[in-house]
C-alpha cells in the first residue's frame, strides 16, 4: 500500500512540473504580432526579366513567388518570438478579406517625422536600428528612413476591428519592396558580374494604430537569379534583422 501510494504521489509531482513546465513556455511569449504582407502593387523590381529566364517562371509568377516567399520567411522568424499572425495566411479567421481591407483603405505616403508617436518603446528601436545605418560601401545590410513608404490606416473602424478580432499588441506592415540591380553597364551585364540590393519599408504600429516605427532595411546581394537562392541568401537575413528589432518592444 505504502508502495502504490508514493507511486501516485510521484505521478503527481511529475504532471505538475510539466504543467508548469508549459505554463512557463506560454508565459514567455509576451506580444502578439499581426503580420500584414505588402500588397502586389508595391513590389518594385528590375532585377524580374533575367529571375524570370533563369527560373522558367513568369514574371507574374516570379513576382508572386517572392511575395510568398518573403512573407513565409518573416512569419517563421518571428514565431520564434511572438505569438505571430499573418493575414495572408490566417484563412480560418477570414484573414484575406481582412488584408483586402486594409489595402483598400491605405494610403502610401513618404515618411514625415511628424507621422511618428514618440514612445520609449519607439525610441529603444530607433537606437537600436541606428547601429546598423551603412558607413561604407562594403556594409552588407544597412536601414535608413528617409525615403520610406508610410501606410496611412485613416479607416479608424477598421482598426477597431482588427484589434477586437485578433487582439493583437502590435501591426508590423510591409509597405514595400525592392530589388534594385547596381553596376548597369554593358561589360558587367553581359558577364553577370552585377549587385543587388533587396530592401523591405516596414511600418509599426501599436494597437491603436498609432504609428511608433518605419524605416527600410536593405541588404546587399549578388546576381542570384533562383526563387531558393534569393530567399535562402537574402530574405532569411531581412527576417531575421526585422524580428530582432521588433524584439525591443519586450
Amino acid at each position: 500500500m505504502t508502495k502504490l501510494y508514493l507511486n501516485i504521489v510521484m505521478v503527481l509531482l511529475t504532471l505538475n512540473g510539466l504543467a508548469q513546465t508549459d505554463t512557463t513556455k506560454t508565459d514567455s511569449i509576451q506580444i502578439k504580432v499581426l503580420i500584414v504582407p505588402y500588397a502586389s502593387f508595391m513590389y518594385f523590381s528590375d532585377a524580374d526579366p533575367h529571375i524570370s529566364s533563369v527560373s522558367n517562371l513568369t514574371e507574374s509568377k516570379v513576382r508572386n513567388e517572392l511575395r510568398n516567399e518573403l512573407e513565409s520567411n518573416i512569419y517563421h522568424q518571428f514565431l520564434s518570438r511572438f505569438d505571430a499572425i499573418s493575414l495572408m495566411r490566417s484563412s480560418t479567421l477570414g484573414g484575406e478579406e481582412d488584408l483586402k481591407r486594409i489595402y483598400a483603405a491605405t494610403r502610401y505616403l513618404p515618411l514625415k517625422k511628424s507621422d511618428i508617436r514618440p514612445t520609449e518603446k519607439g525610441e529603444k528601436m530607433k537606437n537600436f536600428t541606428l547601429q546598423n545605418t551603412k558607413k561604407d560601401k562594403n556594409s552588407s545590410f544597412w536601414t535608413s528612413d528617409s525615403s520610406v513608404m508610410v501606410a496611412d490606416l485613416g479607416d479608424r473602424e477598421l482598426l477597431k476591428d482588427l484589434a477586437k478580432k485578433y487582439n493583437h499588441n502590435y501591426i508590423v506592415f510591409i509597405t514595400q519592396f525592392e530589388i534594385n540591380t547596381n553596376n548597369k553597364n554593358m561589360i558587367e551585364w553581359q558577364k553577370k558580374d552585377y549587385q543587388r540590393n533587396f530592401t523591405i519599408h516596414y511600418n509599426v504600429f501599436d494597437r491603436s494604430g498609432e504609428l511608433i516605427r518605419a524605416e527600410m532595411m536593405t541588404v546587399k546581394g549578388g546576381n542570384d537569379n533562383t526563387i531558393n537562392s534569393i530567399s535562402s541568401k537574402y530574405f532569411i537575413p531581412l527576417a531575421q534583422k526585422l524580428r530582432d528589432t521588433i524584439n525591443i518592444l519586450y
